[in-house]
């Protein structure tokens, strides 16, 4: 009867030993598992940065699927394949990897590429819901500059040009850069206020006037002096309005160009 026991003792303990050694090889291998895939994943994200690197965003964007299929909420290749998304121009696909982003991270970084990519959208009001979510004093002055740069634009293409003048401003105490200038001279077109619009049109020509002319020809367009020419001609200076008005090109495109300029003409000339 002891031997029995004693055998049955050593049979339960031997059932022990083997029930640890199948779950420590179960761990081993599940082990195994998440680190081939951690090293998976990498290896994409690395694949991905050298195809990047080399603008083949079609691929980059093909490893990345693979690497989030394994991971699918992977910091690192959800960002880089929203960036992919957005060089090519496909912002729809690239909002959902961002607002993936933002509900996972919830960081201001994401908030702000969410903005930029709303605004590429022409979904202005969801972008300033976004930005306003953000605290813009924590930001590197770069990011800071963007931060006000697309919540000022989105108000003024939500015709709320009060709100967009003083982001614009802001830009201008960091940056005097001769678009953030047109675009406050064109807040304050439509704001009527026609004296500091004149103004911020003739500082944008003066800080344009060394930069390359292609560079010069995507703001001194025939907006720009149909803009001008009619704050100088709201302010009675009609030698300076005829003058601008004299500079557009494609006149047909402004409905009462012609009244304005003969306007102009006949008040210097003195004709009734």
């Amino acid at each position: 009867m002891r031997l029995t026991c004693q055998k049955f003792k050593r049979g339960i303990k031997m059932n022990r030993i083997l029930k640890l050694s199948f779950i420590l090889i179960f761990l081993l291998f599940c082990i195994s598992c998440v680190s081939m895939d951690v090293r998976e994943v990498n290896y994409s994200i690395g694949t991905a940065n050298a195809r990047i690197s080399v603008n083949d965003y079609d691929d980059a964007i093909r490893v990345l699927t693979r690497a989030l299929a394994i991971d699918n909420q992977n910091e690192t290749a959800l960002k880089l394949r929203s960036d992919c998304y957005c060089y090519k121009r496909d912002y729809g696909k690239a909002l959902e990897d961002c607002t993936v982003l933002c509900d996972l991270y919830g960081n201001a970084e994401y908030f702000l590429q969410n903005a930029q990519i709303k605004y590429c959208l022409s979904l202005y009001d969801e972008a300033i819901e976004d930005l306003l979510r953000i605290e813009p004093e924590y930001f590197e002055v770069s990011d800071k500059i963007e931060y006000w740069n697309i919540l000022a634009n989105c108000y003024a293409r939500t015709d709320r040009f009060a709100e967009s003048l003083d982001y614009y401003s802001k830009m201008i105490q960091v940056e005097k850069h001769s678009a953030i200038y047109y675009a406050r001279g064109i807040a304050y077109f439509y704001l009527q206020d026609y004296e500091k619009a004149r103004d911020d049109f003739i500082e944008t020509l003066n800080l344009i006037r060394n930069v390359p002319q292609k560079d010069r020809a995507l703001i001194i367009t025939d907006d720009y002096y149909y803009y001008l020419g009619y704050c100088e001609l709201i302010l009675k200076n009609y030698n300076s309005a005829l003058d601008n008005f004299n500079k557009i090109v494609e006149k047909e495109e402004y409905e009462d160009l012609d009244s304005y300029t003969a306007f102009c003409r006949e008040t210097i000339s003195g004709k009734p």
